[in-house]
């Protein structure tokens, strides 16, 4: 399926939209709206979503079609929810970025935007390396920003078990990265 909406996309047939939907849609209003509150913002989101795809798709042949319709949704809701926000505290967007500041170092400087490539590999390798369940729990939080106990209830998990794993998570992650020269 990838390979052939990617094909609609290049010969620029509206079909290729219906069809990222169609196969697509649910996981791309899955991630967004764990980062939005507001369904109209989450509509808005996934409009802008398939937009973009349609605006990138060429010149970009993307390997995973699935891959990038979710970081083209999941950085256009990150985004509408930085306006939204507008530096107020207590979202679940900040609460969930405080939590991996304790692992992940902050961009100070120039030098430290350049390792961010290299740091997202790293947390790549390292995720790749935890046991699944771990890994599935790790991603719901911090990529797609669900809260816990939606995690907790979406994999059929105790919250208790979700919070211990991301915990459990962030401290082997804060030491591989420590052991790399990544420091928080």
């Amino acid at each position: 399926m990838n390979t052939k909406i990617t094909e609609l996309y290049f010969a620029r047939n509206q079909q290729a939209i219906d069809e990222t939907k169609r196969e697509y849609g649910k996981l791309l209003s899955g991630i967004v709206s764990g980062i939005l509150p507001q369904e109209q913002d989450v509509e808005e989101c996934l409009n802008d979503t398939y937009l973009q795809l349609w605006n990138t798709i060429p010149p970009t042949h993307p390997e995973s079609i699935r891959a990038y319709a979710c970081k083209i949704a999941r950085n256009l809701a990150l985004n509408k929810l930085k306006y939204i926000t507008a530096m107020k505290r207590g979202s679940q967007f900040d609460v969930v970025l405080d939590e991996l500041s304790e692992v992940i170092p902050a961009d100070t400087d120039v030098q430290s935007q350049v390792d961010s490539r290299e740091l997202g590999r790293l947390i790549s390798k390292f995720l790749r390396q935890q046991p699944s369940d771990n890994r599935i729990i790790f991603i719901k939080r911090y990529w797609q920003f669900m809260p816990s106990n939606e995690i907790a209830k979406d994999l059929g998990y105790s919250r208790t078990k979700v919070n211990s794993s991301l915990h459990r998570t962030r401290a082997r992650l804060r030491k591989f990265l420590n052991e790399r020269g990544y420091n928080a």
